[in-house]
């Protein structure tokens, strides 16, 4: 990969190194600061009054100080790559303050009186600005924040006199700052030239290095062969022994991994659990599983998710102790081992330790991969006195973990088994709820907020239990992920939910298209396409009346696959729609790549619009957003008439929530449908 294209990983390296540049060279920049502003106020004494001197010096000295106790805690937390945006962007407020305390001085300590003053504040004024230009260059926006307001102010005065003199002097502060913008370009792409080819650099010295590892490695093996052939006997019994080891070898470790494998993981187990109980300290399982691992396994090939996996592997090995035990049971399932813990290396430590560091993107076959884990935590002794029940509770604390949304962690409780059980018992009774028709659906009418009525309907599964009675999706559609149920079932929707449709229609209902969500395992089928338009032809449904809805998640996990995917059904003139819009993290240049109709604002943000500044604004920049790309916009989740007002005042195109109609049954919609209730605020739509 060339400079010009880094991963976003060295991206991200290359920026915390930009900020530590910023950081490292404060003290000098300071240092400057301070005498130039103390001379400052020493010549304009005769000018100005001594306390507004004294004010504007104090300021800066205020600045200053806070600024040298930023700098002091980032060098002493030494933050981590993740963090540095957020220093950096603490650091940027400084400067820009810093700016605008210089600039005041062409505004508040400016002797119009003295053209020789004034020159000599121009020239303090361009001397901060060329330091800043050396000092701050690393990020780019860095010297810009500090030298416009310092410098326009400037200019804005020498502007204001009258004579060629003070305009000369406005003309050479422009060019002087059109100047500086010249320098910050050639400095920073240099500075960031220089850092990237340092990450280059140390990733070859990185792969240099095991390659020579490897290289000595052979070197020694054949040194031992030439040595074992000297003597007949010799050569023999360096190989039997060779070959014994090999064996014990491929008998105790994984052969993909080269970690432990269950036969050696229980022999390290029941060896730290018998050093526990001799030592009286404590000892730990971690049972770790990855998340939506075959998802991404499906979309890679098996090769990717070997690679993957190894990657997984090394880096679980980063964050324990050389006395702990890695291992690899099979699949995406592995089991850490920790014993003689100290209070300063507890459970849960290490355990934030495994998720941080899998929270860290990977890259496999030149594409960045995110995987998350779920973790269960048995402790001995109090979770179980041997491996087996230890194991076997901990596996129980991970399945849970996985029920509550996966990523994160979970100590084992006795309660657990109990949940497992009721857990067992659901999976057994979904496995029959099609065959035993307990699966239905329900219809919650989408709204046009300029027209006030009914322009589709999004199908909601639902699950009538003999028991536990109508469970939604939130129970229902995981535990169907988990079991691979989810395809049999998404094909039921998708065909009852189009089956409906057409029988309104066919029974003098409004036509009105009908929406479908499709699960991650559903989108993954190769054949996804052709069994989505047999599905139409056996109803009778046009294609244009279907709308199918897909996670922005989901379509981030492989972008040229989905691209593709939702082109061909565009092509079919089936309509699109991204749901949950807004916590999936695309960017701009992805959207605009898939050929969608709609965006569906996820319920998370529009909750909370009339009360949370943050939530409003991410709102209302989705639906400009849109716009712009000439898409639709659905609000999920309205309630109140305060929401449907703000939506109403952003020019949203559509909402579906309880404000208007909870989903409904069949007949409930197609009631509905006859007789829709008036929509309130739609008259005020812009």
């Amino acid at each position: 990969m060339g400079h010009n294209s880094p991963s976003a990983e060295t991206a991200a390296t290359v920026y915390a190194e930009q900020v530590a540049l910023l950081y490292k060279q404060s003290s000098l920049a300071f240092s400057f600061s301070v005498i130039n502003g103390f001379i400052l106020i020493l010549v304009q004494r005769p000018y100005f009054p001594t306390s507004v001197l004294l004010t504007w010096f104090g300021c800066l000295i205020v600045l200053t100080v806070a600024r040298i106790v930023l700098v002091y805690h980032y060098r002493h937390y030494q933050p981590a790559v993740a963090a540095a945006p957020r220093w950096g962007q603490v650091y940027l407020v400084g400067v820009g303050l810093s700016g605008i305390i210089w600039g005041a001085v062409a505004i508040v300590l400016f002797p119009e009186e003295s053209i020789g003053h004034q020159v000599f504040v121009a020239f303090v004024l361009a001397g901060m600005t060329a330091g800043a230009v050396s000092v701050l260059s690393a990020v780019r926006v860095a010297p810009l924040i500090f030298m416009l307001p310092a410098l326009l102010p400037l200019a804005v005065q020498f502007f204001r006199q009258e004579g060629t003199l003070p305009v000369a002097m406005g003309v050479m502060t422009l060019l002087f700052l059109a100047g500086m913008f010249t320098a910050i370009w050639n400095i920073h792409r240099s500075i960031l030239r220089a850092l990237r080819l340092h990450q280059e650099k140390q990733k070859l010295l990185d792969r240099v290095q095991t390659d020579k590892a490897a290289l000595q490695a052979v070197k020694r093996n054949l040194e031992a062969r030439v040595k074992a052939r000297t003597a007949a006997l010799e050569r023999e019994i360096a190989e039997r022994r060779t070959y014994e080891v090999e064996l014990e070898r491929l008998a105790s470790h994984d052969t993909l991994t080269q970690l432990p494998n269950r036969q050696l993981l229980l022999d390290r187990l029941h060896h730290a659990l018998d050093q526990a109980r001799r030592s009286g300290s404590p000892a730990a399982v971690l049972f770790i599983d990855l998340d939506r691992f075959k998802v991404i396994n499906d979309s890679l090939g098996h090769t990717g998710g070997d690679e993957l996996l190894q990657a997984v592997a090394h880096r679980l090995q980063t964050c324990v102790r050389v006395t702990d035990t890695v291992a690899r049971l099979g699949g995406d399932e592995f089991v850490i081992v920790l014993e003689g813990l100290s209070k300063d290396e507890s459970t849960v430590t290490i355990t934030r330790k495994v998720l941080d560091a899998m929270s860290v993107p990977f890259t496999v076959a030149d594409q960045e991969v995110f995987v998350n884990c779920s973790i269960g935590i048995g402790q001995f002794p109090k979770d179980g006195d041997d491996a087996q029940t230890l194991l076997k509770n901990a596996d129980t604390a991970l399945h849970r973990v996985k029920a509550q949304g996966r990523n994160g962690f979970q100590f084992y409780t006795a309660a657990m088994n109990a949940r497992a059980s009721e857990r067992l018992a659901l999976e057994t009774s979904l496995r029959r709820a099609l065959e035993r028709e307990e699966l239905t659906l329900y219809y919650q009418p989408q709204v046009d907020l300029k027209s006030g009525g009914v322009i589709g309907l999004e199908a909601l599964l639902r699950w009538r239990h003999p028991h536990l009675g109508l469970l939604l999706p939130a129970t229902l559609v995981p535990l169907a992920e988990e079991t691979g149920l989810i395809i049999a079932i998404g094909e039921w929707v998708l065909r009852s939910a189009c089956a409906q449709a057409k029988d309104w229609q066919n029974t003098g209902q409004p036509v009105l298209p009908i929406a479908v969500n499709l699960s991650a395992r559903q989108f993954m089928q190769a054949d996804l396409t052709d069994r989505v338009i047999q599905i139409l032809e056996d109803s009778g449904l046009p294609n244009g009346y279907l709308k199918l809805e897909v996670t922005e998640s989901l379509l981030m996990q492989d972008v040229e696959r989905a691209v593709m995917i939702l082109q061909d059904f565009k092509s079919q003139g089936i309509q699109l729609a991204i749901d949950d819009f807004g916590i999936g993290y695309s960017s701009l240049n992805h959207l605009k790549r898939f050929p969608i109709d709609w965006l569906k604002i996820d319920r998370s943000f529009v909750r909370d619009i009339t009360t949370d500044p943050d939530d409003a604004a991410i709102t209302a920049t989705v639906i400009d957003m849109a716009h712009h790309l000439k898409l639709g916009v659905i609000a999920e989740g309205v309630e109140t008439e305060a929401q449907l007002s703000f939506l109403t005042s952003r020019s949203c195109n559509a909402i579906q929530g309880y404000f208007f109609s909870p989903p409904l049954t069949a007949q409930d919609a197609a009631a509905l449908l006859r007789n829709p209730p008036a929509m309130p605020l739609a008259a005020a739509y812009p």
